[in-house]
């Protein structure tokens, strides 16, 4: 069916409704790359489907040698992005068909707590606090563009200190997370050097240069990949076991899953659909931040906040411990109050009986048969 819009329409819709700054700058390098000018290739393409598709052909077989499968890829799906929201008839299945196989460059594996353990060891207090953030939240890198101060929020549980953190905020992908007190613990030392802590500015900031001007902008996206990547290179750890950052989110759901944490808790968290589950199953954020509360020593990185952990345990225990022994004494208090009480009552019995006997045996010698009788029926009833 024929578009009711124009091409030049859809095409400037389609940079006004991309979420992301990130995504966008990244869209807009790709798809000059293969096309050029965004909209002269739009309009030309409604015009001839079969030139443009030639020309992302011709790209990806030209790019066989120069660029990997996973970054040919990630260039054609910028421009599907446009073509397909501009309603552009394009065989994508044969434009595909010319990017070479993919070579199994990396193992879909993750992160040893040790390998972890070594490069924080080596990371400056805001590359501490970013380490921290994506191993104990399992958040994928691009919603640190949308995270801010504000978004962060402390709150206790039964089981310690946690931190909520609001993922996406405002956007339809909104979803809640949280932060081990480890995390929260890097984000005040790191905070210790910045200067803007409004609730609006961004979660992790430009790097402070004492010699240059302040910069309240938020961190891009690429300059945190690269700071990551030079981290894992000065602790000495180049492997192609595993994805430097993607790692860490896959950190996160392997090491929540070996604790009894449930599978659909662990699933929200990551901000991923339950699909059928997700209709019937609504935690509320207090509930869920005492699940994760209970498990986060299982994302700690390091050794101290194990130990910590270990000593908050130790004292909870020590307080339930003396809670029960204070209930178990209080039980046993009452119970010989008790007891004490039906003693007195059964020594009120005892003196009462023995004075009615010496009061029976006074009487007896001293007053006739028929008096005796007569005392001794008032008696009984007396004893009844």
């Amino acid at each position: 069916m024929e578009s009711q819009y124009s091409v030049e329409e859809l095409h400037d819709e389609f940079w006004k409704v991309s979420r992301s700054p990130y995504t966008l700058r990244d869209y807009k390098t790709k798809i000059s790359r293969i096309a050029g000018d965004s909209l002269v290739f739009v309009l030309k393409a409604r015009e001839n489907p079969k030139w443009a598709q030639e020309l992302l052909m011709k790209w990806a077989i030209d790019h066989r040698t120069q660029m990997r499968h996973r970054s040919i890829i990630s260039n054609l799906v910028a421009v599907k992005a446009l073509t397909d929201y501009c309603d552009l008839t394009i065989n994508w299945k044969r434009v595909y068909n010319m990017v070479p196989r993919a070579n199994l460059v990396f193992r879909d594996s993750i992160p040893t707590l040790d390998q972890i353990r070594q490069v924080y060891s080596i990371m400056n207090r805001r590359m501490k606090f970013v380490f921290s953030l994506f191993v104990s939240s399992g958040i994928r890198i691009g919603a640190v563009a949308y995270l801010h101060l504000g978004d962060l929020k402390e709150i206790e549980t039964r089981y310690g200190t946690v931190g909520r953190l609001t993922v996406y905020h405002g956007e339809p992908e909104q979803y809640y997370t949280f932060v081990s007190d480890e995390c929260l613990s890097d984000l005040k030392t790191y905070l210790v050097e910045r200067r803007d802590l409004s609730s609006d500015s961004p979660l992790i900031a430009h790097e402070v240069y004492p010699d240059r001007p302040y910069d309240p902008k938020g961190i891009s996206i690429l300059t945190l990949k690269h700071l990551i990547a030079g981290s894992w290179r000065r602790a000495g750890i180049v492997t192609r076991d595993f994805k430097q950052v993607h790692s860490l989110r896959k950190y996160f759901k392997t090491h929540l899953e070996a604790t009894e944490m449930k599978s659909l808790y662990i699933e929200l968290l990551m901000g991923h659909s339950i699909k059928l589950d997700g209709h019937y199953l609504k935690p509320t954020p207090e509930h869920l931040a005492e699940e994760y509360a209970k498990y986060q020593s299982a994302l700690y990185i390091s050794k101290e906040a194990l130990l910590n952990q270990a000593l908050e345990e130790e004292k909870r225990e020590n307080s339930s411990l003396i809670l029960n022994v204070e209930a178990q004494f209080i039980v046993e208090r009452d119970k010989r109050i008790e007891a004490e009480k039906k003693f007195s009552e059964m020594q009120k019995s005892l003196a009462r009986l023995s004075r009615i006997d010496a009061l029976e045996r006074c009487l007896k010698k001293a007053i006739s048969d028929s008096e005796k009788e007569q005392i001794s029926n008032e008696l009984d009833k007396l004893a009844e």
